[in-house]
């Protein structure tokens, strides 16, 4: 929209401004200068004022519009990307980490055990992974009255 108001009103008028009224009538310019509506352009993101008016997605690149505190922030899709891999990577190690912990505990334990198995795993999938641990839990549980060797 700021775009056509620039090209189809101010750009003509301001053609216009350029001819001046005759000497006998002042000689002065027949209208000022106006001046073009400045957009802001976000491209590599950034911090629009305010209650302003900027660009989004100018050149057909996704960009996303949101608050970081109280400013209003613009990120660009390299941004965008960069951010929803960083949360969900964090947010895959926070749910692995202790799942992880607790798997090597147990091997730790098992290993340790005067009376179990020391449980090796090579050239096996992720499910066999689990499958692995669970029958070992099982059996240990079922040489231990019970107790698991992890919950």
């Amino acid at each position: 929209m700021v775009k056509f108001v620039n090209a189809m009103i101010i750009d003509p008028i301001n053609a216009i401004t350029n001819v001046k009224l005759p000497k006998a009538l002042g000689g002065g310019r027949i209208l000022p200068k106006l001046k073009r509506i400045p957009v802001p352009k976000f491209e590599n993101g950034g911090y629009p004022n305010k209650a302003n008016l900027f660009w989004a997605n100018e050149y057909g690149k996704p960009e996303l519009v949101g608050r970081q505190g109280s400013k209003t922030v613009v990120a660009n899709n390299d941004q965008i990307i960069k951010g929803v891999s960083e949360g969900v990577s964090d947010a895959v190690y926070n749910a692995m980490n202790p799942v992880l912990t607790g798997l090597a505990i147990a091997v730790n334990k098992m290993n340790e055990s005067k009376n179990g198995n020391a449980l090796y795993v090579e050239g096996v999938s992720d499910g066999d992974i689990v499958k692995i641990v669970k029958a070992e839990n099982d059996q240990y549980k079922r040489t231990h009255n019970g107790n698991p060797l992890f919950a």
